[in-house]
């Protein structure tokens, strides 16, 4: 029965979104109408006949009519690289017909193309709320969350997607980008395991599991990976851009060897854009353009051909070559890319485009300094190349080369781009390097920006980590808490608030923000620990210890928790909760997974809570030397302070 509830809660929500008004015709966004003169004469009748069509049915159609019209005459100029004309057709059709499917999911698809983000993400967001259950749609805009470094929100959806299709294996990989990006490389593995499982063909995995086993620190795992990985990415079958291939002209390599013929009308990245979309994976297309490079390449030169005459051929097929490397890295095929590449910079080794595609072909295949060097290779050659400053500034930043980044980051702000996020970036930069001032600087300078929930939630949690850092935990609270009323959906972040205001002495508040972590995920350690800290300052050593009992009872494997529980058993303020024996046992333990001094204090309580006062002295005097060796001057009162204590034949919770 609740079942049925919701799904007639969702159906009445669905119509009451979808119950568009009238649409005036007068209000739809006139047809373009483009220059069809180059096409098939089959092609172009069909498309006047689809033009004439919408334009009867503008004046005596019904709004689904109408509505069905702009649409399929979309799909058809979409289908021949349209994009202006498609668009208008599938927005028209929309708002004639906003329950259906196909018009925004299209539309996202163009944005895409043409680089629109939020567009595209509005677009995808409107197609799940008529159909949530379409899996392209929810890959795509958990892509774009990717992209855009959106990464929570990226996590969410290929976590819907799986939920949807628990063997989907592109929201494995997916899952496995975000996990690492979200600093969790252990469920990265897990993720990129599986779709490897899967789909082993996807050989680009091992890079990524590589990755995420040298995060972990398995260093012999990550080279096996690196030793397997390949160009070949994960696939996932699309059927409604599926359905676009056979609306597609046949002569679809007459356009590419047109368009390639003249670059004063089509530059470089437009034909490698156009190709990528529209060559798809016709053999017999791919077949004619490589024909077409052999016969301009070897070409038997005439008697008075000089080597200035030859430079026309040469660029024609240099981009015939970067045609087909746009189709290769369409579909994730780097191997076969960098082929076509390299032919073409073999003809033209200046063509800027080819360069470009070379830097991401390396980054995206492991080769990052190579790739950061091509881009400088395009910076010398063209100084102002913006798609340049923002890929080596990306590469270092990746890289963790601060100040490499900082100097193209700033161009970029300089240009007028920060909104791109470069500001953000530029600030993390100087975040890494210890400028805390001027990283807050730049973080503050990007709030002045139109920053959406998600972009603004980001910079406040790291303004939050700022303050804290420089002592001023009154306003990292209030900066982490914006972020989480703006939806920051990152764990840490809590965590971090939890231990800002603990350092406040706001032990309440400190306990309830950590108690929210812990009953979301109870195996979660520093949450743990950090509840139980903030109860045994409130006097309430009695629960500070159930939790942590709990805690090392659930995550035995946890020293943290070993350590803390037999720090509480041994200097608890109640001492009905304080046990000598067992801390003196469980800190034992602690020491067997390494020797540091917090540790070993921890021993000198728990021997001196057991009565063993002698080697709690010996334990103390070692821990003194030990922070001495360390330059942690100012621990040392209270050390010394206990040890008196322990020459007395006191415990450490002596009054």
């Amino acid at each position: 029965m609740a079942t049925v509830r919701r799904s007639l809660v969702l159906t009445v929500a669905l119509l009451l979104v979808f119950q568009a008004e009238a649409v005036e015709r007068s209000e739809l966004t006139p047809l373009p109408l483009p220059d069809l003169s180059a096409m098939e004469d089959a092609t172009r009748r069909r498309l006047e006949e689809l033009q004439e069509r919408t334009t009867v049915l503008n004046t005596s159609g019904t709004d689904g009519e109408l509505a069905d019209a702009y649409g399929t005459l979309g799909t058809y100029y979409l289908a021949h690289h349209l994009m202006d004309a498609a668009e208008v057709g599938f927005v028209n059709a929309e708002r004639l017909k906003p329950s259906e499917f196909r018009w925004p999911y299209y539309l996202g698809f163009i944005y895409r193309i043409v680089g629109k983000s939020e567009l595209e993400k509005g677009a995808y967001e409107r197609a799940l709320l008529i159909r949530p259950e379409d899996i392209p749609a929810r890959l795509h805009l958990a892509e774009l969350h990717l992209t855009l470094g959106e990464n929570e929100d990226a996590y969410r959806q290929y976590r819907r997607v799986l939920e949807l299709s628990p063997s989907e294996v592109a929201a494995h990989g997916g899952l496995g980008k975000a996990a690492g990006a979200l600093g969790r490389p252990k469920e990265a593995v897990g993720h990129f395991t599986e779709a490897l499982t899967l789909q082993p063909q996807a050989t680009i995995v091992h890079y990524q599991l590589a990755l995420a086993y040298r995060r972990l620190g398995d260093m012999e795992a990550a080279r096996a990976h690196l030793e397997q990985r390949g160009d070949k990415e994960i696939a996932y079958a699309d059927p409604l851009l599926g359905a676009i291939e056979p609306l597609k002209t046949e002569n679809i390599a007459d356009v590419v060897l047109e368009m390639a013929s003249n670059p004063e009308e089509h530059d470089d990245r437009s034909l490698a854009l156009f190709s990528a979309a529209y060559l798809g994976d016709s053999p017999q297309a791919v077949g004619r353009i490589h024909q077409t490079v052999e016969m301009l390449t070897h070409a038997p030169p005439s008697l008075d051909e000089t080597e200035e005459d030859s430079a026309p051929n040469r660029l024609v097929s240099a981009r015939l070559h970067l045609a087909v490397a746009g189709l290769r890295l369409q579909q994730r095929d780097f191997g076969e890319a960098r082929r076509e590449v390299d032919a073409a910079l073999a003809l033209t080794p200046e063509m800027v485009e080819a360069i470009l595609m070379l830097g991401y072909i390396l980054e995206n295949t492991g080769n990052t300094s190579e790739a950061v060097d091509r881009y400088s290779e395009v910076l010398e050659i063209d100084p102002g190349n913006v798609r340049a400053l923002r890929s080596r500034s990306s590469t270092n930043f990746a890289l963790r080369r601060n100040r490499e980044a900082i100097e193209d980051l700033q161009r970029l702000c300089d240009l007028g781009l920060e909104g791109d996020g470069a500001r953000a970036r530029l600030a993390v930069a100087y975040f890494r390097l210890g400028e805390l001032e001027t990283a807050r600087g730049h973080y503050l300078e990007a709030l002045e920006l139109n920053l959406g929930p998600s972009d603004e939630a980001q910079v406040r949690y790291h303004l939050g980590m700022i303050e804290a850092r420089i002592g001023t935990d009154d306003r990292a609270v209030e900066e982490y808490r914006i972020a989480l009323a703006l939806g920051l959906d990152r764990v840490t972040a809590r965590l971090d608030l939890g231990s800002a205001l603990y350092r406040l002495g706001r032990y309440g508040e400190s306990a309830e923000t950590y108690r929210q972590v812990v009953e979301a995920d109870p195996t979660n350690v520093r949450a743990r620990r950090g509840e139980a800290e903030a109860l045994a300052s409130m006097g309430r050593s009695r629960e500070a210890l159930q939790l942590l009992d709990e805690g090392w009872r659930a995550t035995p494997e946890s020293v943290e928790l070993l350590h803390d529980l037999a720090r509480l058993l041994a200097s608890a303020d109640d001492p009905e909760v304080r046990d000598g024996e067992r801390a003196l046992d469980l800190a034992q333990r602690t020491l067997r997974a390494g020797t540091t001094p917090s540790r070993v204090e921890t021993l000198a309580m728990a021997s001196a809570e057991a009565g063993e006062f002698i080697e709690a002295v010996r334990l103390q005097r070692q821990v003194i030397r030990m922070m001495t060796w360390d330059g942690n001057l100012d621990a040392l009162p209270k050390l010394e302070a206990n040890l008196a204590r322990y020459l007395a034949g006191q415990t450490c919770c002596a009054p």
